[in-house]
C-alpha cells in the first residue's frame, strides 16, 4: 500500500500541469512499470481502479480507500482477468456502482484540451475512452487540418472527435 500511495503522489506531481486542461488522464500505468497489476485513471472527480494481478485484487479495498483519501469522489473497479470473458460474471468484473464514494452520472463529460468526451464509468470493463491514447489524439489534432481522414478503427470515436476539432475537411468512420 505504501508503494501505491507513493506512486500516486508522484503521479499527481508529474501530471499537475495537465489538471486544468485534462479532466481525464491515466494516473498510474502498469505498462509504465509503476505498480504491477494496477492502472488508475481519473475522470473528473472520479477514479477507475483497474486491477489485473491477483496480488492487486487482494488489496482492492485498501487501494480504493487510498484513492478516496487522495480526493476521489467515487472509485470504480475493473477486474482484468486473463480468461474467457464469456464465462465470467460481468457484474463481478466491473460493478456498475462505485466500490467507494458516490456514483458518477450515467454519462459523464470530461474535457481533454479543446475536446470533450462522454464516458460511462459504471458500464462494463471499458469507459468509452482509452486514456493511454492521449498523445496519439494530440498527434492527430496537430496533423489533420484540411485533410480527409478515414478512421477504420473508430470503436469509441475518440480519434474522429480529435480530428474534427482540428478542422479535418472530411471524416469517414
Amino acid at each position: 500500500l505504501h508503494s501505491f500511495e507513493r506512486a500516486l503522489r508522484q503521479a499527481a506531481l508529474v501530471r499537475a500541469r495537465l489538471i486544468g486542461e485534462q479532466q481525464a488522464q491515466r494516473l498510474l500505468a502498469e505498462g509504465a512499470g509503476e505498480i504491477a497489476g494496477v492502472n488508475v485513471d481519473r475522470y473528473g472527480d472520479y477514479a477507475v481502479l483497474e486491477l489485473s494481478s491477483e496480488e492487486a485484487w487482494v488489496e482492492r479495498e485498501r487501494l480504493a480507500d487510498c484513492l478516496m483519501d487522495h480526493g476521489a469522489c467515487g472509485v470504480y473497479l475493473k477486474h482484468r482477468v486473463r480468461t474467457d470473458l464469456r464465462l465470467q460474471e460481468r457484474s463481478e468484473l466491473a460493478p456498475a456502482l462505485p466500490v467507494r464514494g458516490s456514483a458518477a452520472p450515467d454519462s459523464l463529460c470530461v474535457k481533454n484540451g479543446p475536446v470533450a468526451f462522454w464516458v460511462r464509468l459504471g458500464e462494463g470493463l471499458g469507459t468509452g475512452l482509452f486514456l493511454d491514447q492521449r498523445q496519439n489524439w494530440e498527434r492527430v489534432r496537430r496533423n489533420v487540418q484540411g485533410a480527409t481522414l478515414l478512421n477504420l478503427f473508430s470503436h469509441t470515436g475518440a480519434f474522429s472527435v480529435a480530428a474534427g476539432r482540428s478542422c479535418a475537411s472530411r471524416l469517414l468512420t
